[in-house]
C-alpha cells in the first residue's frame, strides 16, 4: 500500500482494509467524524456485513450457486480476519456478519434475532465489561440489527433506484444502519451529523467496492511490483474522491451540531424504532 499510493490515500486504504488509522492526519480524521463517515475506517459489524451482503448479491450474476456462495464468502471472511491479525473488534464484527450470512443461507431471514441475541450473549459472557465500556460492541450490534429490521423497508422505498452494481442494496443498508445507530451516537458522542445521510449515500457503495476488491488489487501488485502503482490507480481515484467528499461535507454550514441526550433515553428510542420497524415490515 505504501509503495503504490501517496498520502493520505495510502493511510486511508490501510484504514479501510485493515482498520489501522494511525497514519491518518488529524484534520482528515476530524473531517470524517463531522461528516459521519468514521465508521468506514474501522473494522465494524456494519462494514463487514455490508461487504458480505454485497458479495452475496453479486454471486448470482457471476453464476455462483447459493450454497457455493455461502462457503466461498465464509472462507473469504475467515481469511480476511486472519490477514488483519484477528483483533477482538474484527472477530466480533466477523461473527455478526457471518451469522447474518448464515440466516440468508438457511432461508431464515425472518428469524435472525435469536442468533444475534445468542452471539451477543456469548460475547458478553466472555467479557461482561463490553456491555458498559465497549461502544464498538453497541454500535456493531445496533447496525446489524438495523440491517435486519429496516433494510427491507428501505429497499422497498428505494425501489426506483437502480440495482446495478448493488447500488440500491448499498443505499438501503447504509440508511438502515445509520438509523439504528443514531440513538447511540447522540448519547455516547453528543453530536449529530446533519450531512451524514448524504455523505454516506455518496461514498458507501464505493467504499464497499474498494473493500471487496482491494485485497485482489494488492495481491496483483505484490505479484507485479513494478506495476503496483498502475494497478492501484483505480483505488487512488476512489480514495481521492472519498477524501474530497469527507472534506467538502465537513465544511458545509451546520454539518454537525451538538446534541447530547441522557442515557435513559436509549430505551424509549430503541423501543420506538423496533416497534415502528416491526409495524412497517412487509
Amino acid at each position: 500500500i505504501d509503495r503504490g499510493l501517496p498520502e493520505p490515500q495510502s493511510s486511508l486504504f490501510a484504514a479501510l482494509l485493515l482498520g489501522t488509522r494511525g497514519g491518518l492526519p488529524r484534520p482528515l480524521l476530524d473531517a470524517f467524524a463531522i461528516a459521519g463517515l468514521t465508521h468506514l475506517i474501522a473494522i465494524s459489524g456494519a462494514q463487514i456485513t455490508l461487504v458480505v451482503n454485497l458479495l452475496r448479491g453479486v454471486a448470482p450474476y457471476l453464476g455462483v450457486s447459493r450454497p457455493r456462495a455461502f462457503w466461498g464468502i465464509s472462507a473469504l471472511l475467515v481469511g480476511y480476519l486472519v490477514l488483519i491479525g484477528a483483533p477482538a473488534s474484527a472477530v466480533r464484527a466477523g461473527i455478526m456478519g457471518w451469522l447474518l450470512l448464515l440466516t440468508y443461507h438457511l432461508g431464515r431471514q425472518s428469524y435472525p434475532w435469536p442468533m444475534f441475541a445468542l452471539a451477543a450473549a456469548a460475547m458478553a459472557w466472555q467479557e461482561p465489561r463490553i456491555l458498559r465500556d465497549d461502544v464498538g460492541f453497541e454500535l456493531s450490534f445496533a447496525a446489524v440489527a438495523g440491517l435486519i429490521l429496516w433494510q427491507p423497508m428501505f429497499e422497498r422505498w428505494l425501489r426506483r433506484v437502480p440495482q446495478r452494481g448493488g447500488l440500491r442494496t448499498a443505499l438501503a443498508m447504509t440508511l438502515a444502519a445509520q438509523l439504528m445507530t443514531l440513538p447511540l451516537v447522540l448519547v455516547r458522542f453528543g453530536r449529530l451529523s446533519l450531512v451524514a445521510p448524504l455523505a454516506n449515500v455518496l461514498v458507501v457503495p464505493l467504499v464497499a467496492a474498494i473493500t471487496a476488491v482491494g485485497i485482489g488489487l494488492l495481491a496483483a501488485a505484490l505479484l507485479l511490483p513494478a506495476l503496483g502503482w498502475a494497478l492501484l490507480l483505480p483505488a487512488w481515484g476512489a480514495l481521492t474522491y472519498l477524501v474530497a467528499v469527507a472534506e467538502v461535507a465537513s465544511r458545509l454550514p451546520y454539518a454537525a451540531v451538538a446534541w447530547a441526550l441522557p442515557a435513559w433515553t436509549l430505551a424509549p428510542m430503541y423501543a420506538a424504532l423496533v416497534g415502528w420497524g416491526r409495524k412497517l415490515r412487509p
